[in-house]
């Protein structure tokens, strides 16, 4: 309903215009879409292709998740500090 105001922000950069709109359509038949039909009861249903954008929560939510909770298992129990410095 906004699409239009949020295209003319002057702070949403043309990356960020392209994740949105990415998510906006995921899993709807602008990304196209397959038919799901079982062979034993002849069932079919539509399934519409995702995004497969890292920041759509339908898409890679889980997934980034469990990448998480991965990293948080190789933690030692001591005080962590990032620092980032360049030579």
């Amino acid at each position: 309903q906004h699409w239009a105001e949020v295209e003319r922000h002057p702070r949403i950069n043309p990356w960020q215009l392209r994740t949105l709109s990415a998510i906006m359509r995921c899993r709807t038949s602008d990304l196209g879409g397959h038919v799901d039909a079982c062979t034993d009861c002849g069932n079919t249903r539509i399934s519409y292709n995702s995004c497969r954008n890292r920041h759509c929560p339908k898409c890679q939510g889980k997934n980034r998740e469990e990448w998480i909770s991965k990293r948080e298992a190789e933690l030692l129990p001591v005080p962590y500090f990032h620092v980032v410095f360049t030579l």
